[in-house]
């Protein structure tokens, strides 16, 4: 099914177990709607990994903290990254960033979000994912 964006209700929240892919044309917040949903989970308790192929591991941190409000501790604490794009940015050892050496190694990207999937689930195994460009994976 398709939704405008401004008729999705994703400040209701989704179902465990939805998958939800944004899609449409360039600066019509499918980044936007993308934060707020995985934002709405980590202040419900659970944990999110963000899979960066576009944006740098700062981006993530703003985008999170600046739009839907999260604290940046919250984001540090239940939040994981990995960072697929070619930007070499260090977040120190605050937050949780697992780089990957090229966006092409697939192999990488899959072995960390497996690892950092199994680290973040809480009790319920409940973890929003976030990859934040699949067509720039897909390259």
């Amino acid at each position: 099914m398709n939704y405008p964006l401004p008729q999705f209700g994703v400040e209701e929240g989704l179902q465990p177990g939805t998958s939800v892919l944004f899609h449409g044309p360039a600066l019509s917040g499918k980044q936007e709607a993308a934060f707020r949903t995985v934002a709405r989970g980590v202040r419900g308790g659970e944990s999110a990994l963000v899979v960066c192929f576009d944006n740098t591991p700062e981006d993530v941190v703003s985008a999170l903290t600046e739009g839907p409000g999260l604290s940046s501790s919250k984001v540090a604490s239940d939040v994981g990254i990995v960072n697929a794009s070619v930007n070499d940015v260090s977040l120190g050892d605050r937050f949780r960033v697992f780089d990957i050496d090229s966006p092409a190694d697939l192999t990488g990207v899959g072995m960390r979000i497996g690892k950092k999937l199994d680290g973040l689930a809480d009790e319920d195994g409940r973890v929003r994912v976030l990859y934040d460009s699949i067509s720039t994976a897909l390259m």
